[in-house]
C-alpha cells in the first residue's frame, strides 16, 4: 500500500512538471513571435521613414519646378491667374506641410501595431 501511494505521489509529481515544462515551450514559442514580429515592425518603420524621405524630395522637386515655372510665366499670364495660382499654391504649401499632416500612415501603424496583443495565437 505505502509504494501505491508512492507511486502516485511520484507520478503527480512528474505530470505536474510535465504541464510546466509544456508551459515554458508554449512561453518560447510565444517569445520567439514576439522577436520576429518586433523584426518586422522596425523593418517596416525603417522602409516608412525612407518612405517619408522619398515623399519629401518629390514635393519638393515638384513645388521647386511649380514656382519656377510659375515666375517664367508672370508675364504671360493674367494678372488675376497669376496671383491665383500663387496663392493656391502657397494654400497647399502651408495647409499640406504643417507638422500634424501625415503624408503616409506609418504613425498610425505604428500604434496600431503598438496596441495589439503581439503573443495572440494566430
Amino acid at each position: 500500500m505505502n509504494q501505491q501511494r508512492w507511486n502516485e505521489q511520484v507520478e503527480t509529481v512528474v505530470n505536474t512538471h510535465s504541464e510546466a515544462i509544456d508551459e515554458l515551450k508554449d512561453f518560447q514559442l510565444h517569445l520567439e513571435r514576439d522577436k520576429g514580429a518586433n523584426a518586422l515592425m522596425e523593418m517596416h518603420e525603417r522602409q516608412m521613414a525612407s518612405a517619408g524621405t522619398y515623399i519629401n524630395l518629390i514635393l519638393v522637386a515638384g513645388y521647386a519646378g511649380f514656382f519656377g515655372l510659375w515666375s517664367t510665366l508672370s508675364p504671360k499670364l493674367p494678372p488675376r491667374l497669376y496671383a491665383l495660382c500663387g496663392l493656391l499654391a502657397v494654400l497647399s504649401l502651408v495647409l499640406l506641410n504643417r507638422p500634424g499632416f501625415s503624408r503616409h500612415l506609418a504613425s498610425s501603424l505604428r500604434n496600431a501595431f503598438q496596441t495589439l496583443p503581439v503573443t495572440a495565437d494566430c
